[in-house]
């Protein structure tokens, strides 16, 4: 009795092991999950997926057909994605990028070093060597903005051109923006001046009192400056 319940057990255990057996190559068929791709600067920045309104401004102020202004967008997230790992590549020597083009589809990105052209190249964008990194072009704007003074009337506005590789003073004649960079102990070499009869102003002003709007659904009022002796109450 005994040994017929042995080589019932045995039996059993066999037509176990063949029913896992046949199924391993089952499983083994089945084929892995696909690997998920990253998605791309576009989709992380919904450059993908523009509202209606930026589409309207695009196309009313570039003159832009609305698959150029889609086709502009998603351009412009990619190329500051490659301008921002060209940039950390080349540290020191970065000059500054920029798109060009209706739709924004050539990068530029500017270099110190004639030796960085290929690898600016392999990164998806023309290389430019120019003189003065970008880091010097801000130091040279930093002080230019620190040496005016008063309301800045004569050199109302100064900023950083990648393009020219140069500071532009915007100014209302060239001896205002030469006392300027004077004052300012630049090197005249990287700045580029503009002489402008215009004025920049403000086109509104807020005061207190007036009225804004929250979402187009609530009214507030603009709080009323209030001073006590040199302090604000």
């Amino acid at each position: 009795m005994v040994h017929r319940h042995a080589s019932a057990g045995c039996a059993a255990l066999t037509l176990l092991s063949a029913l896992v057996l046949t199924g391993l190559p089952a499983a083994a068929a089945v084929e892995p999950p696909a690997p998920t791709t990253a998605p791309s600067a576009a989709e992380t920045l919904g450059a993908n997926r523009p509202s209606p309104a930026v589409l309207r401004a695009l196309k009313r102020d570039l003159r832009l057909t609305e698959d150029q202004a889609r086709t502009r967008l998603v351009n412009e997230a990619e190329a500051g994605t490659r301008a921002g790992r060209l940039q950390n590549a080349l540290g020191k020597r970065f000059a500054g990028a920029w798109v060009s083009g209706a739709t924004s589809a050539d990068l530029t990105v500017a270099t110190t070093d004639a030796a960085d052209s290929p690898a600016i190249e392999a990164g998806g964008a023309r290389a430019v060597v120019v003189r003065t990194p970008l880091q010097a072009l801000k130091s040279a704007k930093a002080k230019l903005d620190a040496a005016v003074t008063g309301e800045a009337l004569d050199t109302p506005v100064r900023y950083i051109d990648v393009r020219t590789n140069r500071v532009t003073v915007q100014a209302k004649s060239r001896a205002a923006a030469n006392t300027l960079i004077a004052a300012a102990r630049v090197d005249s070499a990287i700045v580029d001046v503009k002489v402008w009869a215009d004025q920049p102003r403000a086109l509104y002003d807020i005061r207190g009192g007036d009225a804004f709007y929250i979402d187009g659904t609530a009214r507030c009022s603009v709080g009323f400056g209030v001073t006590k002796g040199t302090h604000q109450g």
